[in-house]
């Protein structure tokens, strides 16, 4: 995901909870929210982590000027 935001590319995350996983959303959204901080220097959120149905997904785009 590093080099894709450093070649200008958005990126999407999907985080797809499976059976008993989805009762545990907190844990997922801690995960998502993690990446999302390690990713801060390169890239920002244009859409807030999300849970549609049983996936959670974020996108991030390129800061300029990287």
């Amino acid at each position: 995901a590093r080099n894709w935001a450093e070649e200008g590319m958005k990126i999407k995350v999907d985080m797809r909870f499976r059976g008993r996983m989805i009762t545990r959303i907190e844990v997922g959204k801690q995960v998502m929210n993690d990446f999302v901080e390690q990713m801060s220097d390169l890239a920002g959120v244009d859409k807030a982590p999300a849970l549609e149905g049983n996936t959670m997904s974020v996108v991030l785009s390129p800061k300029k000027g990287k």
